[in-house]
């Protein structure tokens, strides 16, 4: 009977994993969102047609090639890889498997740890969870796997210390550095768990590897193109991030960015920590760890999928040690709760309806990206190189028309920070703004929606406005194109009067809506000719959620005397 229930119990552990792998590879399947995938393919593909790895910036016409270290070069040249093989959409597939590859490696970390299947399925799906929101197709993915594997390695140095074993680290880790500048966190981490291992030991070789640890993970760090140049990265971003009146939400404080379940996740451990420790089962190494990953997810909201993965670790060793062995029925209830909470998953990371399942399939979010706008600007605006645009839209652009057309900024903040600075001061002075256009030769511009409004006086009264409205005024820009996404200006002079005289908008204007639909309220010629504008855009375009809100408001708001 007993070996019965223990084989059921197997078989429900076993069914657990596999739906955990499922569960990972489902909540990964969802469209590419990610500003700054795109540069890192142009990245990748830039590499692979010039040999070499990029030492200045070759994608901004702004920055006048300034030093760049690459330090995602590795992983941005298997994106491009994979990008050929399978195009766009086949990039889901890597994210799914990258989620695979986590998963089997945090089980892998519970099951060494001493817990259970079942139970470990369901702290892994909690990790999971924990991490996704830092899912993204780039190189910070990879870091989490990378961690998983190094949290692996050391629940295998702290069985047997080997020479392999050292070699092993020092290979983890220059790989690691070769794809994304977080390998910094590899020796603080290493010898943080050395030293949890040394202090209740007292043997020589544990204190010793409290310096030889971490002093191999820091020289393997320096086996990248860049050298010890890496090791200033994190600082030049943080430079660069400090300088600006604006706010980057990867990098606030959990505090500001409002992360509940990082408070609540930081307590549980805690009591877990406390509850081991009054029972003499404290395991000091994957605790330091865990507080050190906990520490740095508390400054900056990207880095709490590590603090997630880390936690998972201590996690697991802290209830192997204080629940001991479970019977038979425990691990099968434990392995029944597990495979419930990854039919939940599966089931919460489904896309739902035709229009879902439609993106999904194409593997990118469109309304996101540029993608029309674009296209309106390669076939019908081709001699308007210098483009301005949205820090957003600076990584499409640079994949889409490099080295055809070059970016005048993109997300690598630590590229020419004084840039952005420049770009948010100008903004509320136009003095400073028409300097800046000037500068650099802007003939036109291509920005997201921003509806905030902005009170303006002039001729002895005040009105309210929107920002692109009067960044770019109709006396020098002409609104040529537009849909749900995106806005295109010329600058006058920039193209021929003839040609944007047939495809300007000179009464709608689809993000500052309120400003000229008054105006069409109290002037009907004026409503006539935004009326005739707007349909000309469906009739371009059928499917523009905006221009039919705008055909509607004007329709349920008649001008004066209609």
């Amino acid at each position: 009977m007993g070996q019965a229930q223990g084989a059921s119990a197997g078989r429900l552990e076993r069914w657990a994993a596999w739906l955990t792998y499922a569960a990972a590879a489902a909540a990964a399947c969802f469209p590419l969102r990610s500003y700054d995938l795109f540069w890192h393919l142009a990245t990748g593909r830039w590499i692979w047609e010039q040999g070499r790895v990029p030492r200045t910036d070759p994608f901004r016409f702004t920055s006048d090639h300034a030093p760049w270290v690459d330090h995602g070069w590795l992983f941005q040249l298997a994106m491009h890889g994979w990008e050929r093989l399978g195009g766009l959409g086949s990039l889901v597939l890597l994210r799914a498997a990258m989620a695979v590859a986590l998963a089997a490696l945090l089980l892998g970390l519970v099951r060494r740890s001493g817990l259970p299947r079942g139970p470990g399925a369901a702290l892994v799906l909690l990790a999971l969870w924990g991490s996704r929101p830092r899912w993204m197709v780039r190189p910070e993915f990879a870091a989490l796997v990378l961690l998983a594997a190094l949290l692996l390695w050391c629940e295998h140095w702290r069985e047997r210390r080997s020479p392999v074993r050292l070699a092993l680290l020092a290979g983890l880790t220059a790989l690691w550095a070769n794809i994304h500048a977080s390998a910094l966190v590899v020796p603080p981490l290493v010898g943080l768990y050395a030293a949890g291992l040394a202090l209740p030991r007292a043997e020589r070789a544990r204190e010793l590897d409290v310096v030889l640890l971490p002093a191999t993970s820091a020289a393997a760090i320096l086996v990248n193109p860049y050298g010890a140049a890496l090791y200033a990265v994190p600082w030049r971003i943080r430079n660069a991030l400090a300088e600006l009146p604006l706010f980057n939400p990867e990098w606030l404080p959990v505090w500001k960015a409002r992360q509940g379940w990082f408070a609540v996740a930081v307590a549980l451990l805690a009591a877990l920590a406390l509850w081991s420790a009054l029972r003499g089962r404290l395991d000091l190494p994957s605790l330091l760890v865990a507080a050190s990953l906990a520490a740095l997810g508390a400054s900056a909201v990207r880095h709490l999928g590590l603090f997630a993965v880390g936690g998972c670790a201590f996690a697991a060793r802290s209830l192997a040690r204080n629940l001991g062995p479970l019977s038979p029925e425990g691990r099968a209830a434990a392995a029944l709760v597990a495979s419930l909470g990854c039919l939940a998953s599966l089931g919460a990371s489904a896309p739902r309806g035709r229009q879902d399942i439609a993106r999904w399939a194409r593997g990118v979010e469109e309304r996101r990206f540029p993608v029309r706008a674009a296209e309106e600007l390669a076939t019908r605006w081709p001699h308007v190189k210098r483009i301005y645009h949205d820090v957003a839209f600076g990584g499409y652009l640079i994949w889409r028309f490099y080295p055809e057309r070059r970016a005048f900024l993109d997300g690598r903040n630590e590229v020419d920070p004084q840039l952005l600075a420049e770009v948010a001061r100008a903004r509320s002075d136009s003095r400073q703004w028409q300097a800046l256009l000037d500068r650099h030769g802007i003939q036109g511009a291509l920005v997201r929606y921003d509806e905030r409004l902005r009170r303006v006086v002039a001729g002895g009264g005040a009105s309210y406005r929107t920002t692109h409205a009067l960044l770019f005024p109709p006396e020098e820009f002409s609104l040529v194109y537009w849909d749900d996404v995106a806005m295109l200006f010329v600058r006058r002079g920039a193209a021929e009067e003839e040609a944007l005289a047939a495809r300007a908008y000179r009464f709608v204007h689809p993000e500052d809506w309120r400003h000229w639909l008054e105006r069409a309220r109290r002037d009907p010629a004026y409503a006539r000719a935004a009326r005739g504008e707007l349909e000309r855009k469906l009739a371009e375009d059928p499917g523009c959620a905006r221009a039919r809100f705008l055909l509607d408001q004007l329709q349920t708001r008649p001008a004066n005397g209609s």
